[in-house]
């Protein structure tokens, strides 16, 4: 940029316009190792870059509203497989952001962490647990084992992006739930330690294996919409069509594969024959079968059971939704 150029960009304009937090997030964006760009394009991107941040953390934050830390945190032994999971995911995000941190490595830190927000948050985990904010009981244990790591997440997400987007951390801080030690600003908290047992490489390694599996149902998904054999993917039954290791893998784990690959079912046939099977394209031995599944739909969860219809008192909701409901009205009575 050159003033005889008429071609600068005032960072009053760019502040009157986004904000002061994106043109701090553009500074840490920026390789200044190479010449350092700014332009209509380029403040677009990072507006675009920060308002996932801050969508995440609303997330968060959103669902958040009854959770009381001191009393309504669900102990590391309780978590499912799936939180414990996303917890050795946070740290290893903590990892690699306090490395780039160290190093001065600004991009780094902010590719990294939008990164994370986009794929590992926003693309899955805040998918999978919609269903259990928002149709279980407030007090189910898996709800409030999510509400859990939500409020780790939201923790440690306004620690690391405090130094880039200064008022939004200190912002969803302040909206953050009080618990005993909170500190009054993210300014005054300590930097992160995770604990050491959120770390669990044979965890990982089977989350892994199971979000490749994932990926090949949602291009079956995919398929089937394109093919009008389903329209809302949270309507179809899935069954997966394979033997051997692969399995008694699928079978072994304990969180619901309805919610994981968020369909209303999942069956796992090992001597089936099934019309439209999608063979795997990194899996061998599984094909994927993709129908709608049986039962009429919940009003409630969106889901098709066949246990709608078979409660007297509300015909239209499933088992689970109906039951929820009947406590819901039982504690307000």
């Amino acid at each position: 940029m050159h003033k005889s150029l008429g071609n600068v960009v005032a960072p009053e304009e760019v502040i009157g316009k986004y904000g002061a937090d994106v043109l701090r997030l553009w500074v840490c964006a920026s390789d200044y190792s190479q010449d350092v760009r700014l332009g209509p394009e380029i403040l677009k991107r990072i507006a675009d870059a920060y308002f996932r941040f801050r969508n995440t953390l609303r997330f968060a934050l959103g669902n958040l509203f009854d959770f009381e830390p001191d009393r309504n945190a669900v102990p590391y032994e309780r978590l499912t497989e799936l939180e414990r999971f996303m917890l050795h995911r946070l740290a290893e995000l903590v990892d690699k952001v306090t490395e780039a941190y160290e190093e001065f490595d600004y991009p780094s830190v902010f590719q990294t962490l939008q990164r994370f927000c986009a794929i590992d948050l926003s693309a899955f985990y805040f998918d999978v647990l919609k269903d259990r904010l928002y149709c279980e009981s407030a007090d189910d244990l898996r709800r409030r084992g999510a509400q859990t790591v939500l409020w780790e997440f939201a923790k440690a997400l306004c620690v690391m992006l405090f130094p880039v987007i200064s008022h939004t951390a200190e912002e969803a801080w302040q909206h953050l739930p009080q618990w005993q030690g909170k500190p009054e600003s993210v300014a005054l908290s300590d930097w992160l330690k995770p604990p050491s047992f959120w770390r669990d490489e044979k965890l990982a390694e089977r989350w892994s294996q199971l979000l490749r599996v994932r990926e090949e149902v949602n291009r079956a998904l995919e398929v089937a919409k394109t093919e009008r054999r389903v329209v809302n993917p949270l309507e179809a039954k899935v069954t997966l069509l394979t033997d051997g290791a692969l399995a008694d893998f699928l079978k072994d784990f304990t969180v619901s594969l309805s919610e994981i690959f968020i369909v209303s079912q999942v069956a796992i046939q090992t001597d089936s024959v099934a019309p439209n099977a999608l063979p795997a394209e990194g899996f061998p031995n599984l094909r994927i079968c993709v129908t709608l599944a049986p039962g009429e739909k919940c009003a409630r969860c969106w889901q098709r059971q066949e246990s709608v219809g078979k409660d007297k008192d509300y015909p239209n909701l499933c088992q689970r939704c109906a039951k929820v409901l009947r406590l819901l009205l039982h504690s307000l009575s």
